[in-house]
């Protein structure tokens, strides 16, 4: 008996050490300050001064947008070769200039004011190993996926992607892209290019 309860009292001791000593399993939380869930596209450090400007897209709404793209992809596209896993796009949004009733503002090319930029960029990257969790809510397009980052602290805005995706989706054919076209030009002449929407309100264009 004595011998019994000794090895009852080693069993329970070693049970205790093991239960002490197991990893415990943190659950992820949600933010609490945040609205909408954050896909997994980084901020695209150093943009500013390491991407290139090919288009600005002007739109009956107002708004004046500027999009860029990183230089090292601009030599294939010269050869006709599609854009690469890896690629990413930057879009900025900018409230066109009016004046004191109200009306747009154009320059002496007839296109608007550029104003104050919008609180948010908007990134679009292209990969093939994407995983199904780096997606808000299976938002894909293709092998593209959407981000959006504070301009300022450069953290991820607080706001829905699923109008990135909605647009994009109508434009798979061209590669998820509605200026796929005015960037092989400007890979091609290294002319920044040009375009005016001319659809009504939030039209996608």
């Amino acid at each position: 008996m004595r011998s019994l309860a000794l090895l009852l009292t080693t069993l329970l001791l070693i049970s205790a050490c093991t239960t002490a000593a197991s990893p415990q399993v943190v659950k992820p939380t949600v933010d609490p300050d945040r609205r909408f869930p954050v896909s997994a596209v980084p901020y695209p450090e150093n943009y500013e001064t390491e991407y290139v400007r090919y288009i600005t897209v002007d739109r009956p709404d107002g708004k004046i947008r500027d999009i860029f793209v990183h230089p090292d992809i601009l030599p294939r596209l010269r050869t006709g070769l599609s854009l690469p896993n890896g690629t990413v796009l930057v879009l900025e949004t900018y409230d066109a200039v009016v004046d004191e009733d109200g009306n747009y503002i154009y320059d002496d090319n007839g296109r608007l004011v550029k104003g104050e930029i919008e609180p948010a960029i908007h990134v679009i990257e292209k990969r093939s190993n994407w995983e199904e969790m780096d997606f808000v809510e299976g938002l894909r397009v293709g092998n593209w996926n959407f981000g959006s980052f504070d301009v300022e602290t450069h953290a991820p805005f607080d706001e829905s992607l699923q109008a990135c995706s909605n647009c994009h989706q109508v434009v798979l054919r061209s590669d998820g892209l509605f200026t796929l076209t005015q960037l092989y030009r400007f890979a091609q002449t290294g002319m920044e290019q040009y375009f005016l929407c001319d659809l009504p309100a939030r039209s996608a264009c």
